[in-house]
């Protein structure tokens, strides 16, 4: 009767899907610029990853305001420890590690004297796992606008977003393979409390 429940936990443990971690760096060089009227912003966000595993990061513009013109480049990209152009020194890390730019590129349009808010996503995970575990990271950048106020308006107009937590956010994907790995394992165990009472 052991030996069948010891089978059943572990057929169990053998069917589950790997999960590797993930390590990403991110640093904004610069999350605020000040431009003139028609002029033009640029942001950089340096990535890098320690672990020897490359992985997939995707960008993404969460909000921004009306009619801008904004260009993410690269929106997606391949990083591993090698990629890069810069270097970032890390107390943990013995050696300089490789930082790859991401360039942020916003072109206001009709826009009034003032601070303007955007935010921008970065998803870095291993797409097509049956459990896809992806590390999230949120950067808001600040754009003033300069320029003489309007005599009816406030020289500051802002957009106000609502509060986003900082740092990581994990989320889990594919809860369909999750909740049937549950089941399934309740199924085991079920069927082994069956067997060892009345068997």
């Amino acid at each position: 009767m052991e030996k069948l429940l010891s089978l059943a936990i572990l057929s169990f443990f053998i069917l589950l899907p790997s999960v590797e971690a993930i390590s990403l760096g991110t640093l904004v060089k610069n999350d605020f610029v000040a431009v003139k009227q028609n002029e033009s912003a640029k942001f950089t966000i340096l990535f890098w990853n320690v672990e020897s595993s490359p992985y997939i990061v995707e960008t993404k513009i969460e909000s921004s305001p009306e009619n801008w013109v904004i260009i993410v480049n690269p929106e997606r990209f391949l990083l591993d420890s090698t990629t890069g152009s810069e270097s970032i020194f890390l107390p943990y890390q013995k050696d300089p590690v490789r930082a790859f730019p991401v360039n942020v590129f916003v072109k206001p349009v009709s826009t009034k004297p003032g601070n303007y808010t955007l935010v921008l996503s970065a998803a870095a995970g291993y797409p097509g796992n049956t459990i896809n575990f992806f590390q999230e990271r949120k950067f808001k950048l600040t754009v003033e606008i300069e320029g003489k106020a309007e005599a009816e308006g406030s020289s500051q107009t802002s957009i106000q977003e609502p509060s986003m937590p900082t740092g990581e956010t994990t989320k889990v994907q594919n809860y369909l393979s999750y909740v049937l790995y549950a089941i399934a394992l309740v199924c085991i165990l079920f069927i082994s409390l069956l067997i060892y009472k009345y068997g």
